[in-house]
């Protein structure tokens, strides 16, 4: 599961930038896209360090987004206890944000001026996407509503900037008032090996396990039914030849054959029982490679594989 932990600042006595309004986008877009099972959206209202702090600790977030504002010395605004600003240098909160690499693999500063002071930053652990300028409101909702749009359908963070870039440029908006990326160069030694560090593949969904045990599911109870009604006609058959086969032979072959009818469905419907438990692991280990911050092609490919040959295997291990 990918976590976007999506920060509101808007501190008493600055200028009303309509957060709300760019949430929504995002949540529309999440709600839109075609892998919304693959991510958790969280947001927080007037956030203090101290609840950011708290967040980053329980949520583990993939991406950190951070709406507000900024200044031209290189200054983010958060709130304090009373819900003023508390000014913060955006040098030393990347710098801190470095004891957060092993989960935040992107920032998002959507705040004017946020990528000042830290446009030679050496050595980041994640991609930092900020304006060097100010930025009107509605070109910032609008390129934070492109880039989730792309991402939340499978496109890679750098992917995505490009997609959301190219969407802004075509308003004739001068390329200082256009977002930046600063790529870390930690994520780009990785990713010459793995695209960037996201595959182009894409990892089976949360509803697609779920499909898969429900219908192993009905088809233990169909096999049920199908015991049920076999084992009946085996006991009546049994009876019948007992009572006008004065013979063994036909009595020792009508009891043998029912047995052996009953022990059909009873073998699948063990395998069955086994093909939901193995389901139910490739659930578990789907959430567990989701907590890592990338995942190789080969990863998603040999996961995707496993969990299609389920029922190839079951029937195998049934001929066997």
């Amino acid at each position: 599961m990918i976590k976007i932990l999506f920060i509101k600042v808007n501190p008493i006595g600055t200028k009303n930038l309509r957060l709300g309004n760019e949430e929504k986008e995002i949540r529309n877009a999440l709600q839109a896209s075609t892998n919304r099972g693959d991510f958790e959206f969280h947001t927080r209202d007037a956030v203090t360090i101290e609840d950011l702090h708290r967040d980053l600790e329980q949520i583990k977030p993939n991406i950190l987004h951070i709406s507000g504002h900024g200044n031209k010395e290189g200054v983010l605004f958060f709130n304090d206890s009373e819900g003023y600003k508390k000014e913060i240098n955006v040098l030393e909160f990347c710098d801190y944000l470095n004891n957060y690499k092993a989960h935040v693999t992107c920032v998002f500063l959507n705040a004017c001026f946020s990528l000042n002071g830290i446009d030679t930053l050496e050595k980041q652990h994640a991609h930092i996407i900020g304006m060097r300028d100010e930025i009107p409101n509605d070109t910032a909702v609008k390129f934070a509503k492109a880039f989730y749009t792309s991402h939340f359908n499978g496109k890679s963070v750098e992917e995505s900037f490009n997609t959301a870039k190219s969407i802004v440029r075509m308003d004739d908006y001068d390329e200082d008032l256009i977002p930046k990326l600063l790529a870390s160069e930690h994520l780009i030694k990785k990713d010459d090996d793995d695209k960037l560090g996201e595959s182009k593949l894409r990892l089976i969904s949360e509803a697609e396990i779920e499909n898969a045990k429900t219908e192993s599911k009905q088809n233990i109870k169909e096999f049920t039914i199908w015991m049920i009604v076999l084992g009946t006609i085996a006991v009546i058959g049994t009876i019948f030849s007992i009572i006008y086969d004065q013979g063994k032979f036909l009595t020792t072959v009508s009891s043998a054959g029912p047995t052996s009818i009953i022990f059909f469905p009873f073998r699948w419907r063990m395998t069955e029982k086994e093909c939901i438990n193995a389901i139910a692991e490739m659930g578990i280990r789907r959430l567990q490679f989701l907590e890592r911050p990338q995942l190789t092609d080969s990863e998603i490919e040999t996961f995707n594989k496993q969990f299609f040959k389920i029922r190839e295997l079951k029937l195998k291990r049934w001929i066997k």
